[in-house]
């Protein structure tokens, strides 16, 4: 994998885990920009993780909903994925990472 496209991974990763979500109380319109700023987010993820090397994370990436219409697809989402950022990111960074134990679902 080039240098530039782990950065761009790291990068996401970390826009995503500091996305401030809102409630469902909120304004529709908040709401509305939070959804599509996430799906964007997601979109460019997967298209950058698309470039792991690791069957195991590879899969899981593919896996990754992005079709969100609701505030609560967000939370359902964002909780799928971030113990596989965690994952990615720990598989970026260190270079004796293993995905020995992690199922494909």
């Amino acid at each position: 994998m080039q240098e530039k496209d782990r950065i761009n991974i790291l990068n996401f990763i970390e826009d995503i885990q500091r996305l401030k979500l809102c409630g469902p109380s909120d304004d529709p319109d908040m709401q509305t920009a939070i959804i599509y700023e996430f799906v964007h987010l997601l979109k460019s993820f997967k298209y950058f993780a698309s470039k792991i090397e690791d069957p195991v994370l590879l899969r899981k990436v593919q896996e990754i909903r992005t079709e969100i219409e609701q505030i609560y697809d967000v939370y359902e989402v964002n909780s799928d994925i971030s113990p596989l950022l965690v994952d990615i990111k720990d598989y970026l960074l260190d270079d004796d990472y293993q995905s020995v134990g992690l199922e494909i679902h």
